[in-house]
């Protein structure tokens, strides 16, 4: 089972109160390197009924700064103090150009059981972290992402009527 170490759990669920979190707030996961830019994003938002309240995650400040301009006081997210950063500030592609430190790996496992506490609508269609956050939320097929089953998927989820201390650690 998935299980974060208790620094990050607790980190998660001080987020979970602090952000209130649950499926009636949307979830959008949007990163710079996904190879998007943040209009993309902001495109996709403006296709769906107006959310009364938004989560962003994302490893980008420039990204969060965005959301925030085009959302004021409906939109949260959870501020980070290390983000990704480019190899080589000079290139444009972030294709085999970035620095993830170890705080910022931390950081986003964070983001991740957060975002899965959600209901993720905008997002990359391409990207392993929201599929791994919409399986830990509860889904059980993401098309755009090519996942399908059948059957409910075991293992932890943040969706189920367990108490999340518990699910999360797989108990």
């Amino acid at each position: 089972a998935l299980a974060p170490i208790s620094p990050i759990q607790d980190a998660i669920e001080a987020w979970k109160e602090k952000l209130k979190l649950s499926k009636r707030v949307l979830g959008v996961h949007a990163r710079c390197s996904d190879f998007r830019k943040v209009e993309y994003y902001l495109e996709k938002l403006d296709r769906l009924p107006r959310w009364r309240r938004v989560f962003l995650t994302s490893d980008e400040d420039g990204i969060e700064a965005a959301f925030q301009h085009k959302l004021g006081a409906r939109m949260s997210s959870r501020p980070k103090s290390h983000y990704v950063r480019k190899a080589v500030a000079s290139h444009e592609a972030w294709r085999d150009n970035l620095i993830r430190s170890k705080e910022s790996v931390q950081e986003a496992v964070i983001d991740l059981y957060l975002l899965a506490m959600t209901d993720i609508r905008i997002y990359h269609p391409k990207s392993t972290f929201t599929a791994l956050a919409m399986i830990l939320g509860g889904e059980r097929s993401i098309p755009e992402l090519g996942i399908f089953t059948k059957r409910k998927i075991t293992g932890p989820s943040l969706a189920a009527a367990a108490p999340p201390d518990r699910m999360a650690r797989g108990k």
